[in-house]
């Protein structure tokens, strides 16, 4: 499954902004818990439950740009 899903997070400088993580899992409700546990701020934005780890690649890839 692939996931894209909207938080807040600090970065390098320790300002707050939002980020965008795009990843894969074979286990959701496993992920979803971490995300729930660590991230209390997330929103889920998409899902696409054929996804493959290759796919995750190939989109991180392209939106890297």
């Amino acid at each position: 499954m692939i996931y894209i899903i909207k938080t807040a997070q600090y970065n390098k400088e320790h300002e707050f902004v939002e980020a965008i993580k795009l990843g894969y899992t074979d286990n959701w409700e496993k992920r979803k818990q971490c995300y729930e546990e660590y991230c209390h701020n997330y929103i889920v934005l998409f899902t696409y439950d054929e996804g493959t780890l290759v796919d995750e690649s190939r989109l991180k890839s392209y939106f890297k740009k």
